[in-house]
């Protein structure tokens, strides 16, 4: 995940590195597999039982469980992903750069016998890949190389204000308060063909605009037409540094959630988020245009860019945590996770500097991902009073159609398995670690146009150390 110094300089700089880190490919869809390690070292179950602080980022009503007192949990993740993209038909194929990443997050909870509050700060995911400026993904549909890069760099991140009320014995309902932060960074050769499709039929932009003004007059009639002398065009959307985003939007969310004992040993969570309310992401960008094939370089121009209608989904989850004797934990969760309400198309647009005539340009790109359904399961054996261990699994459907499948962004990982522990080495702090694999998924853009395989596995770690005092 990135972190971005914008107009909200004196927020981002308080929330710091733990709020994001560089962008890293999440494997449910954008979101992680597991909040927190204990949750994680469990598959990513985590609606019905003690889970530490990551229950900001889960089922904040399970904040109760940390009992009264005060709690403060240090974490840091680091994700692993491992992406290629290929054309097996034409032998081509490329590893992403972008292998590996640190998420730090924290968080403090204050607990009553009625009330608990907290405050944290936690990566929600992401999705990134980074091809260079040699691969044949710099190439345009005639072969030509033409040395630009291809990456793509989203990060989302929340800062979270939760609160609980136990009702009775049984009953606990919570909240959260969040604040998020998205980037993104983006570097892409459009090639004329894909560009003819990303921009609207009825190209009002730049029907408004004097494009004439600033490239030869038979390209702009070829991009209010066919776009048949449209040879390739680079979105350069990239600001430097490992803790930084080019275009970057705050926004709000929150989150519900119940927890309820049925008897001694089973307990029911649920839980749901709201989809985020974030403005659109602003930054700055140089789009550059190649007329046509037949020599000339392409034509930079610099301007603001601003991505349309970018939202975290709404998420509702179901658990339960079956407790057979002191020493053994089992928990199995079911989430529905609504892409398809925030990730339906990539809107952007483009507006040049004042210096090439303010022209402006819409582009869209269909994603139309689909809902997600996630079973997260997991057992937890006490080894010890000291000492746990735990183990998992994750099963999410791939919610990218194949059709629409980038290899910039291709969140596809499905199958998950997991192991953690969990170790109490004084009797007020416990270190808990976890490492997940997802295992390896193969997927084909079904598009002649693009036709190219994504291939994409990942290895979790997760380590915390929790202190109560």
């Amino acid at each position: 995940m990135k972190q971005a110094m914008t107009g909200c300089s004196a927020l981002a700089a308080a929330t710091g590195a733990l709020l994001l880190a560089p962008a890293a490919l999440a494997t449910n869809g954008m979101c992680l597999e597991g909040y927190g390690p204990i949750a994680s070292g469990l598959g990513g179950a985590s609606m019905a039982y003690d889970v530490g602080t990551g229950a900001m980022m889960n089922n904040p009503a399970t904040l109760a469980l940390l009992g009264t007192g005060n709690h403060v949990e240090i974490a840091v993740g680091v994700l692993g992903p491992a992406v290629t993209t290929s054309i097996p038909a034409f032998e081509l194929s490329e590893e992403s750069a972008a292998t590996l990443f640190a998420m730090p997050a924290m968080g403090y909870v204050r607990g009553g016998e009625k009330w608990s509050f907290g405050l944290g700060m936690f990566a929600q995911g992401g999705m990134g890949t980074d091809y260079g400026s040699e691969s044949f993904l710099s190439m345009t549909s005639l072969g030509e190389a033409t040395g630009l890069p291809n990456m793509s760099s989203v990060s989302v991140g929340r800062l979270l204000a939760p609160v609980t009320y136990r009702v009775n014995d049984q009953l606990v309902l919570g909240g959260s308060a969040d604040l998020v932060y998205a980037g993104l960074d983006m570097q892409m050769l459009i090639d004329g063909a894909q560009m003819n499709d990303m921009l609207p039929i009825t190209m009002n932009p730049f029907a408004t605009q004097s494009m004439g003004e600033v490239m030869p007059d038979d390209v702009f009639a070829g991009m209010l037409g066919s776009l048949g002398m449209l040879h390739y065009a680079h979105l350069d959307m990239n600001k430097e540094g490992d803790y930084a985003s080019e275009a970057t939007a705050f926004g709000f969310a929150g989150k519900l959630g119940l927890v309820y004992d049925l008897n001694d040993a089973l307990t029911i969570g649920a839980t749901y988020h709201l989809k985020s309310a974030l403005a659109d992401l602003e930054g700055r960008a140089t789009m550059s245009i190649k007329a046509d094939s037949t020599g000339g370089a392409a034509m930079p121009m610099t301007g603001d860019v601003a991505i349309h209608d970018f939202q975290w989904p709404a998420i509702a989850g179901f658990g339960v945590a079956y407790h057979p004797q002191d020493n053994l934990l089992v928990a199995l969760d079911v989430k529905h996770v609504a892409w398809s309400g925030a990730m339906e198309r990539f809107e952007l647009t483009f507006t040049a500097d004042e210096e090439f005539g303010s022209p402006s340009m819409d582009m869209s790109l269909k994603q139309e991902w689909e809902d997600q359904i996630v079973v997260a399961g997991g057992v937890e054996f006490g080894v010890s009073d000291a000492f746990v261990l735990r183990s998992g699994f994750n099963i999410g459907q791939n919610p990218v159609p194949d059709a629409n499948l980038n290899p910039l962004f291709p969140a596809t990982v499905e199958n998950h398995l997991s192991l953690g522990l969990g170790w109490a080495p004084i009797e007020s702090g416990q270190v808990n670690l976890a490492y997940s694999r997802g295992f390896e998924a193969d997927n084909t853009n079904s598009n002649p146009l693009v036709g190219t395989t994504s291939t994409h596995c990942q290895d979790n770690f997760q380590i915390s150390y929790l202190h109560s005092f």
